[in-house]
């Protein structure tokens, strides 16, 4: 029906009926390279934790403070403007 996907399927075939929705899909490998990226991400996630490693690295994208929205800002004890990190234009890592 689309309801969670923007998407028309075949009553019969079940498949995908346009042929421009077809280009915005993944296939199996590129499904099975998001999922292996994810899995290194969270594997890291984890043993960064499990090592200790949680210092605050804020990402910062204009000149405001990103703490000024965050709930355990006198916890980590952040300093506005260190340590804070912009969006990095990185290669599709799914490709």
């Amino acid at each position: 029906t689309g309801a969670f996907v923007p998407l028309r399927f075949s009553a019969k075939t079940g498949q995908v009926t346009a042929q421009a929705a077809k280009q915005h899909l993944a296939s199996e490998e590129k499904f099975a390279r998001i999922r292996c990226h994810l899995d290194s991400l969270l594997t890291r996630m984890a043993e960064n934790l499990y090592g200790g490693n949680i210092a605050a690295v804020p990402f910062a994208p204009s000149s405001k403070s990103p703490c000024i929205y965050c709930d355990y800002r006198a916890v980590c004890r952040h300093a506005d403007g260190e340590g804070e990190r912009d969006l990095e234009q990185q290669q599709d890592p799914f490709e």
